[in-house]
C-alpha cells in the first residue's frame, strides 16, 4: 500500500503497517490479514490529503471527439478503480506493450502523480483485464456476423522459431503451410467465430491458396453459406500483383539502382563527405527537406523512397562529382516505380472503402504498361474476380457505361462488349440473390401477370384449335410484357439508366449516397455495402506479422 509503511520490528511473524499521514497501525501479514483493514482506513483518516469518497466528482477536461469544436469539452468525472483499469489495458492493448509495463518504476511514479488512490496492479491482473475486454469484443463481432456477408483476408507466416501460423480474425498455429492443412484452418475458424455467411477471401497468389479456398467454396456451398455458391469468394491480392511486376521491372535496372545506392552510399560513408555534399545542396540552392537514405532490397517501396529523394539532389550529385555527368540515367525508372507505389497505398487502406479503386489503378498502370505486362500476371483479364468491376458500376460516377469504356479501348469491340456484359450478367445475379435472400419480388408486376396468364387458359371442351392458338398466343404476349415491365422496373435496370454523378466532386462519398438513395434502391444498396466492403489486399494480416512494412 503506497499509503503506509511497513514497520520493522522483532516479531516478523506478525508485521505491522503504519499510516504515513495520522500514524495509526495495523497488521500487515499477507495471508492472516490482507489489505481490507488498511482500504478501509484511508477511506474513514481524517489527515488524508485526499478525498475519502469514490464517489466524489471532480471536473475534467475532455478531449474533443473528431467533427466536434476546437474547444475540449468540461465534463463531470468521478475516480473509479475499474474504469482506470479497463483504460490501462486498452492502453497496453493498443500500444502494444508488454504486461510488466504496469512493474516498471517509471510508469508507477507517473500514476503516484496522476492518481495516487489507483492500486498499481500486477502484469497477470492486467493481462487478466485484456483478456476480459477481448472477449467482449468477440461477442461484439459475433453478433454482428450474424446479419451480415463478411469478407476477410488471410495470411501465413512462419516465424523464427520456424512455428507456423495463419492470420484469419485470430492468430491460428498450423502443422504446415500445405493445402489441405491451411484449408482446414480456415473451414474451423470460420465456424469457431459463428461466420455463416462468407463473401470473399483476400489472399496472395500462391498456389495453395487455390486449393484452400476450393475447400471453403465446398464447404460453404453445402451449407448454402455463400454468395452464388463462391464463385466469386476467391480474391486475389492486388498489391502482391504490383509487387510481382516492379520486381520483374527492377531486375532489368538492378545496375542502374545499384549505382545510385553507392551514390547514396558514398556520400553517406562519412562525416566529411555528408559535409561536402551539403555544400554542394547549398551551392546549387536546393530546398528538398528529405535526407539520403539507402534501399532495403527485400522492400521495393524504400528503392522507391531513395530513387525519389536522390533525384532532388541530381544537380548536387552533379557539382560533387563534374566528371560524371550521366547521374539522370539512374532516376528513370523512379516514375515508373511512383505508379506503383502510390497505387499501393492506397490498396493499404483498411479504415476506407479500397474495393472501387482497383479498376482506375488498372486504367493507370495498363495506360503506362507497355505490351499488356498486368496480364501476364494476371494470367488472362479473364481471371479477374468480376466482382472487382461491379464495384466500379455501383459507383454513381461511373456504372456500366464506364467499364464498357475501358474494356473497349484494351481490347477488340467484341472482346469488350463480352466482358461488359458479363461485369452486367454478374449484378443481375447479385441482385436477383439478393431478391430471393430477402423473400420480395424483384419487380412489382411479375406476380399479377403470371396470375393473368393462369386465368386465361382456354379450356380445351369448349374452344376450337384456332381459338386456342390465339389465346397461346395472347399467353406469350403477356409474358414479354412482364418481362420488360420486370426489367423496366427492377432496381438494377434502373440504376443502369439514370444519369451519372460529376467524377470530378471532390470528397465524393461513396458510402454516403447509398446510404442517401437507400429507399431509392433498397436491394442494390445492400450489394454496394457488401461488395465495397471487400478488401483488395492482404495488409491488414500482413501488418499483424510485421512492424516493418509490407512491400
Amino acid at each position: 500500500m503506497q499509503h503506509f509503511i511497513k514497520l520493522i520490528g522483532p516479531d516478523l511473524k506478525n508485521p505491522r503497517s503504519e499510516c504515513k499521514y495520522c500514524k495509526n497501525q495495523y497488521k500487515c501479514h499477507g495471508k492472516k490479514n490482507g489489505t481490507s483493514s488498511m482500504l478501509q482506513h484511508m477511506k474513514v483518516c481524517k489527515k488524508s490529503p485526499f478525498p475519502h469518497d469514490d464517489k466524489q466528482k471532480t471536473l475534467s477536461f475532455q478531449a474533443k471527439r473528431e467533427g466536434e469544436s476546437d474547444s475540449n469539452v468540461l465534463v463531470v468525472a468521478n475516480y473509479s478503480k475499474e474504469r482506470i483499469r479497463s483504460a490501462l489495458a486498452r492502453m497496453i492493448i493498443i500500444d502494444k506493450l508488454p504486461f510488466k509495463f504496469v512493474e516498471r518504476q517509471g510508469f508507477q511514479e507517473f500514476m503516484k502523480i496522476v492518481e495516487p488512490r489507483f492500486p498499481i496492479p500486477h502484469r497477470t491482473t492486467i493481462a487478466r483485464a485484456c483478456m476480459k475486454i477481448y472477449s467482449s469484443e468477440v461477442d461484439i463481432f459475433r453478433r454482428a456476423f450474424v446479419v451480415q456477408w463478411i469478407c476477410v483476408t488471410m495470411d501465413a507466416w512462419t516465424s523464427i522459431q520456424n512455428l507456423n501460423y495463419m492470420k484469419i480474425l485470430n492468430f491460428y498455429p498450423i502443422a504446415n503451410h500445405k493445402r489441405d492443412t491451411i484449408g482446414r484452418t480456415v473451414e474451423s475458424c470460420l465456424l469457431k467465430w459463428g461466420i455463416d455467411r462468407l463473401f470473399t477471401i483476400t489472399a496472395d497468389n500462391a498456389s495453395s491458396n487455390d486449393v484452400t479456398i476450393d475447400h471453403v467454396k465446398k464447404k460453404t456451398k453445402e451449407r448454402d453459406s455463400s454468395i452464388l455458391g463462391g464463385e466469386f469468394m476467391h480474391m486475389r491480392c492486388y498489391a502482391h500483383i504490383l509487387n510481382l511486376i516492379v520486381q520483374n521491372g527492377l531486375k532489368s535496372i538492378h545496375e542502374s539502382i545499384a549505382k545510385v545506392r553507392n551514390m547514396v552510399r558514398y556520400v553517406r560513408a562519412s562525416p566529411a563527405r555528408f559535409e561536402k555534399f551539403q555544400e554542394c545542396v547549398e551551392n546549387e540552392k536546393i530546398k528538398a527537406k528529405c535526407l539520403l537514405s539507402l534501399n532495403v532490397l527485400t522492400r521495393w517501396n524504400s528503392t522507391y523512397l531513395m530513387l525519389d529523394c536522390a533525384l532532388k539532389f541530381v544537380r548536387a550529385f552533379d557539382r560533387l562529382e563534374e566528371e560524371d555527368g550521366h547521374y539522370k540515367l539512374f532516376f528513370t525508372f523512379m516514375k515508373f516505380l511512383g505508379i506503383f507505389y502510390e497505387a499501393t497505398l492506397r490498396f493499404f487502406g483498411s479504415l476506407f472503402v479500397t474495393s472501387n479503386t482497383y479498376f482506375h489503378e488498372l486504367i493507370s498502370i495498363e495506360d503506362q504498361l507497355d505490351e499488356k505486362k498486368n496480364d501476364k500476371y494476371w494470367e488472362s483479364i479473364d481471371n479477374i474476380n468480376l466482382i472487382l468491376f461491379v464495384v466500379v458500376v455501383l459507383d454513381s460516377m461511373y456504372r456500366l457505361k464506364y467499364v464498357k469504356f475501358w474494356f473497349r479501348e484494351w481490347y477488340r469491340k467484341d472482346k469488350g462488349d463480352e466482358m461488359s456484359s458479363k461485369v452486367r450478367d454478374v449484378l443481375k445475379r447479385l441482385y436477383m440473390n439478393k431478391v430471393s435472400q430477402n423473400g420480395v419480388s424483384s419487380s412489382s408486376g411479375s406476380g399479377s401477370v403470371a396470375s393473368l396468364a393462369r386465368d386465361s387458359r382456354p379450356s380445351v371442351d369448349k374452344v376450337s384449335l384456332s381459338d386456342r392458338i390465339k389465346s397461346y398466343n395472347n399467353r406469350f404476349k403477356q409474358h414479354l410484357a412482364g418481362e420488360d415491365s420486370v426489367e423496366s422496373k427492377s432496381e438494377w435496370a434502373r440504376y443502369l439508366l439514370e444519369s451519372f454523378e460529376d467524377p470530378d466532386v471532390k470528397d465524393f462519398d461513396i458510402l454516403m449516397w447509398w446510404k442517401m438513395n437507400y429507399f431509392r434502391y433498397r436491394v442494390l444498396s445492400q450489394i454496394a455495402r457488401d461488395v465495397l466492403a471487400i478488401p483488395i489486399s492482404t495488409v491488414a494480416s500482413e501488418f499483424a506479422f510485421s512492424i516493418g512494412g509490407v512491400f
